[in-house]
This record gives C-alpha cells, sequence and structure tokens, in this order.
C-alpha cells in the first residue's frame, strides 16, 4: 500500500509540475474506476474522476503545444550556434523564448494543481498533500521551498 501511495504522489506530481501526463499513465495497468489508479487511495468520485480526467486532458493538450513550440525554438537556438559568426542577439532572443515557453508550462501545472484543489474535498486535498510529505520525509525527493511542504 506504501509502495501505490508512492507511485500515486510520483504520478501526480508530474502530472502538476509538467501537466502532460496522458490518462493511461494516471490510469496504472488497470481501469481507473476498478479501484487500480493510483489517486483511489483519495477515494474519488466517478464525477471526481471524470473532473480530472477532464483537467488532464485540458493541461496535456495546452503543453502539448508548448513543447512542440519549444523544440522547434530548441533546434532554431541550435541551428543559430552552429553559424560560422554566431549572432548572439538572435540567440538571446531565442533563450528569452524557450524560458517563456517554460515559465508558461510552470504556470500550466499551477493552475492545474489550483484546479485540482477545487476538485478534491479538503480532505482528499489534505490526504494527498500528507501522502506528498510522506514521500519527502522517505526521501523520494527533496522538499523544496514554496511546494506545499
Amino acid at each position: 500500500m506504501r509502495k501505490l501511495k508512492r507511485a500515486a504522489i510520483l504520478v501526480l506530481t508530474a502530472a502538476l509540475v509538467f501537466g502532460a501526463v496522458p490518462a493511461a499513465v494516471l490510469a496504472g495497468p488497470g481501469p481507473v474506476a476498478a479501484g487500480h489508479g493510483p489517486l483511489m487511495f483519495l477515494g474519488l468520485s466517478d464525477q471526481q474522476l471524470a473532473q480530472i480526467r477532464d483537467l488532464e486532458k485540458h493541461t496535456y493538450n495546452q503543453n502539448r503545444k508548448l513543447k512542440i513550440q519549444m523544440m522547434d525554438a530548441k533546434f532554431a537556438l541550435s541551428q543559430l550556434r552552429l553559424q560560422k559568426n554566431v549572432d548572439q542577439a538572435a540567440v538571446d532572443v531565442k533563450v528569452k523564448e524557450l524560458q517563456d515557453l517554460r515559465a508558461r508550462m510552470k504556470n500550466n501545472g499551477l493552475a492545474a494543481r489550483q484546479k485540482l484543489q477545487t476538485i478534491l474535498t479538503p480532505e482528499q486535498w489534505n490526504k494527498l498533500q500528507a501522502a506528498g510529505k510522506e514521500r519527502h520525509r522517505c526521501g523520494d525527493r527533496p522538499a523544496e521551498p514554496g511546494d506545499g511542504t
């Protein structure tokens, strides 16, 4: 059960931070409704599951577009840096573009986290937070300032 909780927190954190975890990953090896998904320890209702699926789909679609833009910007940056006479101003513009795209992705993740908090009951949210703190305490990932711990 402890490993299941750890897996749930890891998947949820990835989904919220990166906002791009496909629904199949969140669902785990079997159907979520059958109790096999990593968030099932929260006792989610059918309505909550539907809302979380919609939230994840929305966040995935937002970040998918941003990731494609990031790939294009990274490629363009590499091409700029491979010029014989590197145009530093153009490089700086691409670096700023990449920083902005990363910030937008982070903001999408934060917005998804806030929306998730409105979907869950206060008890479920507290249980999720406690499971995250337990994961930090166990050394899976060091707690970071401002991450809710």
